[in-house]
């Protein structure tokens, strides 16, 4: 962070720096917020923008390194969590979740770490117990490894400040020869100052990539899905609604999917993502159809999930264990998803044995020809809002939604319509023979518990 923000020591809330604020937070999978205090006050910040005026109290702690800390700092986005501030001496700020850095040792057998003040013997932050007669132990030791009890602790100094990490172990799974070699806990104590050490002296080089990040963001459940409905023009009744995978960091801020989605794809993330998505979305789907039996669903697929010759099988056996009839699944894939055409072909067909539908997803942005989509045997085309929007315009392109209507017509494909907004779109797309459509002017996307309730109504 320190080299990140110095340029903006003169400008710390423009514009730009705000960007760069926004890049360091997007970044890191332990801080929450980026901000710049000054007089107390987080002025403006990654999540706040220039509207911050946030008051954090006096710093309680000052490092060696002459960054300080703040403790235990409610803020509005979070007033139950407790948060901790890392300043700098040119103000810039990391606001961490203590819980968050923590994720070090999860997953693995019991532990307690944290991070300790050496001076004050105050701790900054733990997960679990600690000790104070450990300082005593550690006296003037760079590190120390010891058995105490039933557990195997290990203490490190930090080569930045006035601190040191601590981390303790249960023994009673240790073999003796572990014990003896218990000195490889010592680099997870050291990974954890690091984390803490880098975001006070340099956390720009300690920044995780956002591949990273996501996969984190992936198993705290930070995103969510929103179901946008599906209207049948002829009706106005809802008969079926798109699941639209959302991220909401835990600060609160919203990461768009022009943002996260080509980033999952090109970190090859997708086959985990869309598993993910598959067990959200079943699981509330039993509780859509439960009002409305016949309700159906369409999921998002990637290119590489439809390469996957274990797709129509893996969704088969996720169907069958949540009790879902296949018939009221629809795959739903971009015309880059099936560049394939073979894969494609086969993957459709097994879909489709099964009893599922499939889309192909915002038309009119690829490359598509009639031959190339009678070859993949779809079953439904969903029409681009791009060129919805053109609908009632004078746009050099009004005319292709017509064309796109007559090509989908010849191939006996039914149509949905995307991003219908208006009363003149929705009359002539309907006066056009296309019989479905999802948009703004029927319902925004929301929670399912927004569906089951639209569902009731």
């Amino acid at each position: 962070m320190g080299d990140t923000m110095a340029r903006f020591a003169n400008t710390p809330c423009s514009d730009q720096s705000i960007a760069a604020m926004k890049q360091l937070d997007l970044g890191s999978t332990q801080i929450q917020m980026v901000g710049y205090v000054k007089a107390d006050q987080i002025l403006c910040s990654s999540v706040g923008g220039k509207s911050s005026r946030i008051p954090v109290g006096p710093a309680e702690y000052q490092g060696t390194g002459g960054a300080v800390f703040r403790i235990g700092v409610e803020l509005p986005f979070s007033p139950k969590t407790k948060f901790l501030l890392v300043s700098l001496q040119n103000g810039f700020t990391a606001v961490i979740h203590p819980e968050l850095l923590m994720d070090i040792g999860k997953g693995e057998e019991a532990r307690s770490l944290g991070i300790c003040g050496y001076s004050s013997g105050r701790v900054l932050f733990q997960h679990g117990t600690f000790n104070p007669d450990w300082l005593s132990q550690l006296g003037k030791k760079e590190h120390l490894e010891i058995l105490d009890g039933n557990q195997v602790i290990a203490l490190r100094k930090s080569k930045f400040g006035d601190y040191f990490a601590f981390v303790a172990r249960p023994a009673k799974n240790l073999n003796e020869d572990e014990l003896r070699f218990a000195i490889v806990l010592v680099p997870l104590g050291l990974l954890l100052e690091l984390v803490i050490a880098g975001a006070v002296i340099a956390l720009g080089r300690q920044q995780r990539s956002l591949p990273t990040v996501m996969k984190i963001a992936l198993r705290r459940k930070e995103f969510y899905l929103v179901y946008q409905p599906i209207v049948a023009l002829e009706t106005g009744q809802w008969c079926g609604a798109e699941a639209l995978l959302r991220w909401k960091r835990t600060a609160g801020e919203h990461v768009g999917p022009d943002v996260f989605i080509p980033a999952m794809e090109d970190a090859g993330m997708m086959s985990e993502v869309t598993d993910y998505v598959i067990q959200e979305a079943l699981s509330d789907w039993k509780e859509a159809i439960v009002i409305r039996p016949e309700f159906h669903l369409g999921i998002n697929f990637s290119a590489s999930d439809l390469e996957d010759p274990n797709l129509a099988e893996h969704l088969r056996v996720k169907l069958e264990s949540q009790g879902i009839d296949p018939s009221l699944i629809m795959v739903e894939a971009t015309e880059r998803g099936f560049l394939n055409v073979a894969k494609g072909r086969s993957t459709t067909q097994e879909l489709r044995n099964l009893g599922m539908s499939v889309a192909i997803d915002d038309f009119g942005t690829g490359y598509s020809s009639l031959a190339y989509l009678n070859a993949l045997e779809l079953d439904y085309l969903k029409i681009d809002k791009g060129f919805v929007d053109t609908i009632g315009t004078e746009a050099a392109t009004s005319d292709v939604v017509l064309h796109i209507i007559s090509m989908a017509h010849a191939l006996n494909l039914k149509m949905i319509a995307e991003g219908v907004e208006t009363e003149e779109q929705a009359k002539f797309l309907k006066d056009h023979g296309v019989q479905f459509a999802q948009g703004w002017y029927y319902a925004k996307a929301m929670s399912i518990a927004d569906l089951k309730l639209g569902l009731s109504q």
